[in-house]
């Protein structure tokens, strides 16, 4: 059967889609599939889309400001990379996939913009803020622009 792209024609759709269409209400009647996490998580100074199956943040969003950006009221030396307390661990990445990989951690909000408070900044160290950079990049060029 030829298929006529310009007006819809019966004979060129299969018997199976001219039947009535089943209720979405019906398909879904017990719900739809869930990541089992929720994909966007909620932090002091900035929000991460999170992809749970890949283990990276997708973006992030901050809100900077002079006072952020430069308070005193944080050490970055006090801040350790961890896995977020609020996401199962088979759904985050782990120190251990860093090492050796010839790969750094590169932050997406970066630590910098959080020396207002301690607590920020550490949430920033989270590894759902994480994604694999460069090791040159990540220690030279790309931490240029951070501090």
């Amino acid at each position: 059967t030829e298929i006529n792209f310009g007006k819809p024609s019966t004979d060129a759709i299969p018997a199976s889609t001219t039947k009535p269409l089943t209720s979405t209400s019906t398909i879904l009647k017990y719900g739809v599939p869930s990541p089992g996490i929720p994909s966007i998580l909620q932090y002091e100074n900035h929000i991460v889309e999170y992809d749970a199956a890949r283990k990276v943040p997708k973006w992030v969003a901050e809100h900077i400001s002079h006072s952020k950006a430069f308070g005193e009221q944080a050490n970055r030396k006090l801040s350790k990379f961890n896995p977020d307390p609020a996401v199962p661990v088979k759904f985050t990445s782990q120190n251990a996939d860093f090492r050796g990989s010839g790969w750094s951690r590169g932050h997406l909000a970066p630590a910098g913009n959080n020396k207002h408070s301690q607590n920020a900044m550490n949430e920033t160290f989270f590894l759902t803020n994480i994604v694999p950079q460069d090791l040159d990049n990540n220690g030279n060029y790309w931490n240029r622009l951070e501090i």
